[in-house]
């Protein structure tokens, strides 16, 4: 019997061997080649003993899938909604929760009784070792047993807490990841519209060039211009074509943003959206909101309750626990034991004595308990900051706004006066050219403030918690 034990093993010991041996050949090889293509080599298909062959990817069917959903509803709102129900990242997410709701249920599980099927044939062999195995001395039996935990010092009471937190925590990292995409269709959705103005305020810019440059051809046949000035309007012509190309460029390229998330565009007519009556609160009203609805914040303090539940979990089990058991059992054709079958019901009392382990483990998991208090108030700190910031951005543009508009209709009086000077032979070319540049200049940077002052109303009413749908409309 001995030799025959030793015998098996040194045939196992010679496999596992020969198994590590053979894998160290094939990694020292393949490392071989691969430093053969770093110091300049190449790899050719018959260094591949598997056919590498595409495979379709299975997400260009899904994408097509959700590319299908349009909202009915248009504007920014029938935008967004549309780039929500194509999302993926929103989906995903969504589903994330749905899995986190799945281990709520499994801790509530834990309350219910397992159960479990046995079957078990052993064979017996003299104590002497004269009779390697006797094949009537047997005992086979199979058996139906079910253990229900009655008392757990808390175990399963912390652990549905703790998985109902951690559901919480995902459910409001869903909600930050829907934020997210809202506020990247709403940034496109303003470029798209305050690109098109843009691109109005550089062809009226070009139209007054062209009068100018028509006043000039004029003049130069009167005998009043030289052909340097026709020269320069040539310039500044080029220079604005060259705005308007640019601006057109950007204009398409969010364009196209849009239609990847939405598969709609900004219509001629379509303005910016104001926000400004959801403003009327203030900012310290942005910062309270935020500490109730803000779903990063959210989503720590419920990290951090969940690891509380979780720390006091762990520290149930260094305690006593009260398990019921039963079980039915039936020996096969062995009347010797026959009469030992039947049902067993009875208490289990665990009293954990020493478990270093597990000790290590409660203070582990309160280490972590601590951490996730301190990642909370980072958060927090986070949170308050950005709404000073936006707020305090959104307040500069405001008056900002207010005196470029003011300076914008003191250009458009100063550019018609110079132009009508100059076509009545009285002004300036340079100071035409001039006063229309700095109207173009003053127009460009109040519309690029007001879209700036809707994206940073925007970003306020999300972080705070405070964005709804309705506010599109």
């Amino acid at each position: 019997m001995r030799v025959l034990g030793s015998l098996v093993a040194a045939v196992l010991t010679s496999f596992v061997v020969l198994s590590a041996f053979n894998e160290t050949v094939l990694a020292d090889e393949l490392s071989a080649e691969l430093i053969s293509v770093a110091d300049g080599g190449s790899l050719s298909e018959k260094d591949f003993p598997v056919e590498i062959v595409f495979q379709g990817l299975e997400s260009f069917e899904l994408r097509s899938g959700l590319q299908d959903f349009v909202s009915g509803r248009p504007g920014l709102r029938g935008a967004l909604e549309t780039s929500l129900g194509r999302d993926a990242g929103w989906h995903a997410a969504m589903l994330d929760v749905k899995v986190a709701d799945r281990q709520v249920w499994r801790e509530l599980l834990k309350f219910t009784p397992v159960v479990t099927g046995t079957f078990q044939a052993n064979r017996y062999s003299a104590a002497d070792g004269s009779q390697p195995f006797d094949l009537k001395d047997r005992e086979d039996y199979v058996a139906i047993s079910a253990s229900l935990p009655i008392w757990t010092s808390g175990v399963r009471v912390y652990g549905i807490k703790a998985a109902g937190s951690r559901r919480d925590s995902i459910a409001y990292d869903a909600k930050a990841v829907r934020d997210q995409a809202t506020m990247k269709l709403i940034e496109y959705w303003t470029q798209a519209v305050s690109g098109a103005r843009d691109r109005e305020i550089s062809l009226n810019a070009i139209k007054r060039l062209k009068r100018l440059r028509s006043a000039v051809v004029a003049r130069q046949k009167a005998g009043f211009a030289s052909s340097s000035d026709i020269a320069q309007m040539e310039a500044d012509l080029a220079a604005a074509h060259q705005d308007l190309f640019s601006i057109e460029g950007a204009l398409a390229k969010s364009r196209g943003q849009l239609l990847r998330l939405s598969g709609q565009q900004p219509g001629g007519t379509e303005k910016l959206t104001r926000f400004e009556q959801y403003m009327r609160d203030g900012r310290d009203a942005f910062i309270e909101s935020a500490h109730r609805h803000n779903p990063q914040l959210q989503a720590a303090a419920s990290r951090y309750r969940s690891e509380i539940y979780s720390t006091r979990s762990a520290m149930s089990r260094l305690l006593p626990s009260v398990n019921l058991t039963g079980e039915y059992r039936h020996y096969l054709d062995n009347p010797r034991r026959s009469s030992d079958g039947g049902l067993t019901i009875g208490v289990r009392l665990q009293v954990p004595l020493l478990d270093l382990s597990q000790v290590a483990e409660t203070a582990a998991q309160s280490t972590r308990k601590e951490a996730a208090l301190f990642r909370e108030a980072a958060t927090l700190n986070a949170v308050e900051m950005e709404i000073e910031s936006l707020w305090s951005d959104r307040m500069t543009t405001i008056a900002m706004s207010k005196e470029v508009d003011r300076e914008v209709a003191a250009r458009e009086k100063s550019a018609a006066a110079a132009r009508g000077r100059f076509e009545k032979g009285f002004g300036s070319l340079e100071e035409a050219i001039r006063a229309d540049t700095a109207l173009m200049t003053s127009q460009r940077t109040a519309l690029q403030l007001a879209a700036k002052e809707t994206v940073l109303a925007a970003q306020l009413l999300v972080v705070s918690g405070k964005f709804k749908m309705s506010m599109l409309d």
